[in-house]
């Protein structure tokens, strides 16, 4: 059931140019922040 409406939803998304610029920028921040988060040692 999730994957059926998730599919729907990312046909609708994926058609929309705005949408899937947003989503490329967004997911390249959150590896960015990852990456970062993994790269600079914890402070305790």
């Amino acid at each position: 059931m999730i994957g059926y409406f998730a599919g729907g939803l990312g046909e609708r998304l994926s058609s929309q140019q705005l949408a899937a610029v947003l989503m490329k920028w967004f997911s390249g921040s959150v590896l960015i922040g990852l990456g970062l988060r993994m790269a600079i040692p914890e402070r305790k």
